[in-house]
């Protein structure tokens, strides 16, 4: 079964569950501006990586064995390195990398000695660090989980916009998030026609701002493809969105309905996702007619709470109120109860290892 994922993941490297729901909304067609209001920053998206670099004639350490008995061709091209760090009674160790060019893929484990904190849903959290000349991008995938050793391996691949030549780097993890759950949500709007029918407050979040989506009659309705990254944020900040809390309903433990109502003759439905930066809650919202048709945001404006901890999104539909009937709202929710800290580090150099 290993065997299997492991070929399939070197065959066709797939990103991570957050990153596929993203992608998923955007297609729908939405497209996303970030959270950052100067620096646009590409994110890689890479689907596909081919093995194409000379073989590596590397030594057979305890992690390559296991390597070589499932996929004697792929272990070749990575170099052993076999070096540890211990805090938190979790133990992170660089298994081997392979350097080819500007890439850079590198395998990892983390081992709770401890037991009991690690589980399949494990995700590193994007706090994971190779330290590459320039800037470069990465994503990661979990390979194998361990139930019995309590371990699990990352294959993390890094793309740089220098050459990789440096003779020694540093690998770093400062969190990891495990028990993550996926929860639906189901609600029918007409359950909460009072609050359709009235006429709700309104803010202007401002600099609360911190990302959003956009759909292509959106992105034609503003002009958000001839702008700059700051402009599209100047004139996202001073769009209404709803006054948050009007309505408090608990769609899973962490993530609450806020928010619903009819603004400027656009449906806004707010929600909120507790302790972001902790717990990385996140999610999408969608609608779906009576006869199964899916509605997808014409714009969706996230901003921080008062705490600056917790998230609204605030999803905009195009749907006039004479369509409400059977229609509902679709939800799907990513929460995590358990953050384990490091930080953890390994500093290693980059010819072969003895």
């Amino acid at each position: 079964m290993f065997e299997d994922t492991y070929r399939r993941m070197n065959d066709r490297l797939e990103p991570s569950e957050r990153l596929v729901q993203s992608t998923l909304c955007a297609m729908q067609p939405r497209r996303r501006f970030s959270v950052r209001r100067v620096t646009a920053v590409a994110l890689a998206f890479a689907l596909c990586l081919m093995v194409t670099t000379s073989a590596l004639a590397a030594n057979v350490p305890e992690f390559n064995s296991w390597l070589y008995k499932i996929a004697p061709d792929v272990a070749l091209y990575f170099r052993p390195v076999n070096m540890a760090d211990e805090n938190n009674g979790v133990r992170m160790e660089v298994e081997a990398i392979r350097i080819a060019g500007r890439e850079a893929q590198i395998y990892v484990t983390v081992t709770d000695l401890e037991g009991g904190r690690l589980d399949e849903t494990i995700d590193l959290f994007d706090s994971y660090g190779l330290d590459l000349p320039g800037h470069s991008s990465a994503y990661c995938n979990l390979v194998n989980y361990d139930e019995e050793k309590d371990a699990a391996t990352f294959l993390i691949v890094y793309s740089s916009e220098k050459l990789i030549d440096a003779d020694k780097v540093t690998f770093s993890l400062h969190r990891m998030l495990t028990q993550k759950k996926t929860t639906g949500a189901n609600i029918y709007l007409l359950d909460y026609k009072p609050l359709l029918d009235s006429d709700p407050e309104t803010i202007i979040p401002g600099s609360r701002v911190r990302g959003g989506g956009y759909s292509v009659e959106a992105m034609n309705e503003y002009g958000f493809d001839d702008m700059e990254p700051w402009e599209m944020f100047d004139l996202v900040e001073q769009l209404p969105v709803l006054k948050p809390e009007c309505i408090s309903v608990e769609l899973t433990e962490g993530v609450r309905l806020t928010g619903l109502g009819y603004v400027d003759g656009k449906l806004h439905i707010q929600i909120h996702y507790d302790d972001i930066i902790v717990s990385d809650n996140h999610g999408f919202s969608n609608l779906e007619t009576a006869q199964g048709e899916r509605i997808y945001s014409y714009l969706s404006v996230a901003f921080w709470d008062d705490d600056h901890t917790g998230s609204y999104e605030n999803y905009i539909y195009d749907v006039p109120p004479d369509e409400l009937q059977g229609l509902r709202m679709l939800g799907q929710f990513v929460t995590c109860k358990t953050l384990v800290e490091g930080p953890w580090s390994v500093t290693f150099p980059l010819e072969e290892i003895p």
